[in-house]
């Protein structure tokens, strides 16, 4: 999904790379990057940064198993001859584990590290069976499911489906953006079709992901109109739910729960799946019984004058703006 990104969603005053590391003249490393380049009291800075804002929560370096910390040291070294001023590296939302934080487990010679807490996401983990599962949630929350899903399957014109890859088409993934946008999310502004360039890098990700087969939709259909849809991308046994939104007019049915249970249920019976990561940490998440997988942001900057100087006087800059905003 970052090559929709870059192509579709950087702001025109940034400039965007992608840094390969090869070895043997094989490549075993790759990492996307916006570059920023701020002034602030006549020091220039080029800060690089993975792409990220609403519509994408984190992208990581590709790394060859075992070579992280080598190609990290290329990627900062190529980057510092790249861009005369530049100052700072910063890695979004790394997930435990990742290949950034296997690179990041020993500071780069020449750098400083800096961590912060970025969160986490809730991660239903597919081990034992469907039954044990449903048994392990809040008995009322429970009891609450079972009963919305009585309800629905007495309805003869209510349709669960799922659809993989090639069966993603782009009509269908037309109905999930307009079910998106039909409640609260579109009065807000806050869907996908309320942004043009959101709506592309979303048309062109999903056409990309469907390719790959990676891709994965399941709905909830009534009178053949959908009422609750979930986008997911499935990368080995992990699935990764992008989007979920369903219909306000059908709140009654309970329907993000009950596709939520159903693509659990679905996890357990093919067989197929070990997590389903939601990508976020979520009030509502509390009702089922999820794991939560930490985020970290790795903040590295050079160990030279110009660099920390420049890195300084922003990071003052900025929190005078903020003391000034709230105070004024």
């Amino acid at each position: 999904m970052a090559c929709s990104w870059l192509e579709h969603r950087v702001k025109p005053s940034h400039e965007w790379i992608v840094l390969v590391a090869q070895s043997e003249g094989r490549p075993v490393g790759f990492l996307p990057l916006v570059i920023q380049k701020r002034a602030c009291v006549g020091l220039h800075m080029s800060i690089g940064a993975p792409p990220q804002d609403t519509q994408i929560s984190s992208v990581d370096m590709v790394v060859e198993i075992g070579s992280e910390v080598a190609v990290l040291a290329a990627f900062l070294k190529r980057l510092s001859e790249e861009f005369q001023f530049f100052s700072q590296l910063e890695m979004l939302r790394i997930a435990e584990k990742s290949c950034s934080s296997r690179a990041l487990h020993q500071v780069p010679k020449g750098h400083l590290l800096q961590t912060r807490s970025a969160g986490a996401a809730a991660c239903y983990q597919i081990t034992g069976s469907f039954d044990e599962y449903m048994n392990s949630l809040k008995p009322n929350f429970s009891r609450n499911l079972r009963r919305l899903q009585r309800k629905i399957e007495g309805m003869a014109d209510v349709e669960l489906a799922s659809f993989i890859g090639q069966q993603c088409t782009d009509d269908l993934f037309d109905r999930f953006l307009e079910l998106e946008a039909s409640g609260w999310k579109g009065k807000e502004r806050g869907a996908i079709l309320s942004s043009p360039t959101a709506t592309a890098y979303y048309r062109d990700a999903f056409r990309r992901l469907r390719e790959l087969g990676w891709c994965e939709l399941y709905t909830m259909s009534l009178d053949g109109g959908m009422i609750a849809a979930q986008f997911g991308v499935r990368m080995n046994r992990r699935v990764f739910l992008f989007k979920i939104c369903y219909s306000e007019e059908f709140s009654n049915l309970g329907p993000g729960n009950i596709m939520m249970m159903r693509t659990i249920e679905r996890a357990f019976q093919q067989g197929d799946t070990d997590e389903i990561n939601c990508l976020t940490d979520m009030s509502w998440h509390n009702n089922w019984v999820v794991t939560r997988r930490p985020y970290t942001t790795y903040t590295l900057t050079p160990k030279r004058i110009a660099p920390l100087v420049a890195k300084s006087c922003w990071t003052s800059t900025r929190l005078l703006k903020s003391v000034f905003a709230r105070i004024f």
